[in-house]
């Protein structure tokens, strides 16, 4: 029982029969979970209290009550007015205290005055209402706190998980987003957690502006956050993750840096059958890494995509254990010079079959390194066993380098040791990189210009297909284009892509650059290529890849001659 409820009782200041009723609004208030549920029983007392006193007394409300937005702890005021001209008629207002907006306004007929126990009993009547308003405001707002993560200020991962156990148990369609930023770790690493912190602030708030009120956002973990969203559209789904990638690359100012940011998005659509949380989340988990894998910032997520991720795990597992164990091959196909048609350079490639799978295709085994920080350990494993395999050999071999390899600091001076250690000189090795690091100079600078200083040969890989920057090619010690194979067999069908064969080649030219061709199937390919002014060339129609011991083999029987006839 409520103190005040019973020293009124104990001081006999109210009536019995409204104590009771005081004390029964108190009782039956215990139950209740909610404020608006709590708005109608303290309508309904207030009513019954006033027609017990007043007989015959008639209500009518002018404005329904809305107490959902009191703060906790605030105290409730009452204002009884009578209505000029009419001697038997009240107006009740109940608002917060110091506040002229009214949270309850009502008319009362046929009453005479304002009894002074029935002030008593409203006074109490708010009173009692007032104190169990604020419990359910401290309880919303520990629930809150308990549901909020108190970096962003969105859901956390506890709400998310209700809210998605709610969705999967009432059988509604709605689709699940994970919205995972891009190397969002750098962001840290560079400028500290302060500025990380502040981006996934930003980034929270730009996503909230995106939903409505029956969506649901959360942050499930450090730089990935969900949303759910009411149907299962495929087309709308592509919609809205089109505009979280337009929201997200709106420039930041963080730490006094202008920073752009980036997603990758995998999207489940739950069409309203039965479906466990724990399945929708993995599926938008796979298609989130097989957008990530892919770089191509959505992914809805399907069967195929699920065999794919299948796949890349089974990779994953076996990938380390391979460099570890020397469990992968090295061939190795020829460029030629188009003039002469003598052989220059050796390609080295790499092959993986993995036991109980079978051959793994080096995009795939390369990617997913890549996904997982194995990178660099990958290519200097392969450049130390060709250039082992390699020792005595003085044709120029080359290696393919992926992009994280060439942002790490050891890195050249890894390759200062490995040339001395097999007596190979810089200029006798070649490394390709792709057109992604040519987006991003600056973090591959250092490198790239150390091993141009020293003498290696440097060659874009697949020119023309990628991160094309023209602007950055003159600043870079690029020495080779080698223009994808693309260009080369679609010409026929498509005239534009000799243009741009064309094109490239006098680029090269004017930039003091080598330029090679891939994709040479037949003599007449390269005659063509002799025409316009190539001057290397690589295809299965001069040489297909071979084991790099056999290579090496026919190039130490023929001191280095020519040897086409074994590819």
């Amino acid at each position: 029982m409520d103190d005040s409820v019973e020293n009124q009782v104990n001081d006999g200041r109210a009536p019995a029969f409204l104590v009771e009723q005081l004390l029964r609004f108190h009782r039956e208030a215990e139950t209740i979970t909610s404020v608006e549920a709590l708005q109608s029983l303290f309508m309904r007392h207030l009513l019954t209290g006033l027609e017990l006193v007043v007989s015959g007394l008639q209500a009518t409300i002018r404005q329904k009550p809305d107490f959902a937005s009191v703060p906790y702890g605030s105290p409730l005021a009452l204002r009884v007015d009578e209505v000029p001209d009419e001697d038997t008629s009240l107006h009740i207002q109940i608002s917060v205290e110091e506040s002229s907006v009214p949270c309850l306004s009502l008319m009362l007929a046929n009453v005479s005055g304002w009894p002074e126990q029935l002030q008593s009993y409203v006074e109490l009547l708010m009173k009692q209402f007032s104190v169990l308003l604020e419990g359910h405001a401290r309880r919303d707002q520990l629930d809150h706190l308990e549901m909020a993560d108190p970096l962003t200020l969105v859901n956390n991962r506890r709400s998310f998980q209700k809210e998605l156990r709610k969705r999967c148990e009432s059988l509604t369609s709605f689709t699940l987003f994970i919205v995972n930023l891009d190397r969002f770790s750098r962001i840290n690493d560079v400028l500290g957690p302060e500025a990380g912190d502040d981006v996934l602030v930003r980034v929270a708030n730009r996503l909230s502006e995106l939903i409505d009120s029956m969506d649901h956002i959360a942050r499930i973990n450090g730089d990935e956050f969900v949303l759910i969203r009411e149907g299962a559209d495929e087309q709308l789904a592509r919609v809205l993750a089109d505009q979280i990638h337009s929201a997200l690359a709106q420039r930041l100012t963080i730490a006094g840096r202008p920073i752009r940011c980036s997603a990758s998005i995998g999207i489940t659509l739950c069409p309203g059958t039965s479906l466990r949380p724990a399945e929708l989340l993995r599926g938008a988990r796979v298609a989130m890494a097989d957008a990530k894998r892919n770089q191509q910032g959505t992914c809805l997520y399907s069967g195929q995509v699920d065999m794919d991720f299948s796949e890349q795990l089974l990779i994953e597992s076996h990938l380390e254990r391979a460099i570890e164990q020397d469990g992968f091959e090295l061939a190795a196909q020829p460029i030629f010079n188009v003039y002469s048609g003598e052989i220059t350079e050796l390609e080295i490639l790499l092959r993986w079959t993995l036991p109980g799978h079978g051959p793994v295709s080096p995009e795939t085994f390369v990617s997913v390194a890549e996904n997982i920080g194995l990178s660099e350990r990958l290519d200097r494993y392969v450049m130390s066993k060709a250039l082992a395999a390699a020792r005595g050999v003085r044709l120029p071999i080359s290696v393919n380098l992926a992009a994280p390899t060439l942002y790490s600091e050891t890195f050249v001076p890894f390759v200062e040791a490995l040339l001395e250690t097999h007596d190979r000189l810089p200029g006798q090795l070649g490394i390709e990189i792709t057109e992604r690091i040519i987006a991003r100079p600056d973090e591959a600078r250092a490198s790239v210009d150390a091993l141009g200083r020293m003498g290696v040969h440097i060659a874009i890989d697949d020119f023309g297909v990628g991160y094309s920057s023209l602007g950055v090619l003159p600043e870079l010690p690029i020495s080779r284009l080698k223009i994808d194979k693309k260009f080369l067999l679609g010409k026929d069908q498509n005239p534009r892509y000799e243009e741009i064969i064309i094109g490239i080649l006098r680029m090269a030219s004017a930039l003091g650059l080598e330029s090679l061709v891939e994709g040479v199937e037949d003599a007449e390919l390269l005659g063509w290529l002799s025409q316009v002014g190539c001057d290397f060339a690589q295809g299965f129609g001069l040489g297909r890849p071979i084991p790099l011991d056999k290579a090496l083999e026919s190039l130490r029987e023929t001191n280095g001659g020519q040897f086409a006839s074994q590819f």
